[in-house]
């Protein structure tokens, strides 16, 4: 498959994400909610998983939130990682882990900018939309 075609796929793709993620903020989910990948990975997938069981795995340790995430997968998802800060995520030193973890320096530099200066976090992101949920 030629690279453009690929490169394409995967905006579209992401934009898809995106869609669906602003759709579940704008309907009220919690922006800081940890999850836990265990519930949907393939070695570890339980079909029979009850609620019960998911809650007490996005409890946790090793539960993580969707901003930690969007930052893991680098600078390609930096949209996510934007939407989620619009929509008020918990930027924090986890991060910054997340940001290593991804091996992409551009993301790295990002998280390290933005926790050195809550201040563009909140200017870049949307201080309207925040501003706007304090009123």
């Amino acid at each position: 498959m030629p690279v453009k075609k690929t490169d394409e796929m995967l905006k579209s793709y992401i934009d898809d994400c995106n869609r669906t993620l602003k759709g579940f903020l704008d309907n009220g989910a919690d922006v800081n909610a940890k999850g836990n990948a265990k519930t949907i990975d393939w070695q570890t997938y339980n079909p029979n998983l009850t609620y019960e069981e998911f809650q007490d795995l996005c409890k946790a340790e090793d539960a993580t939130t969707p901003l930690y995430e969007a930052i893991k997968k680098g600078m390609i998802w930096e949209s996510q990682v934007d939407l989620l800060l619009e929509y008020g995520a918990t930027l924090d030193e986890s991060c910054l882990e997340a940001a290593r973890l991804s091996g992409d320096e551009a993301m790295v530099e990002k998280v390290e900018r933005l926790l050195k200066n809550p201040c563009v976090s909140l200017c870049h992101t949307g201080l309207d939309k925040i501003v706007e949920k304090l009123t």
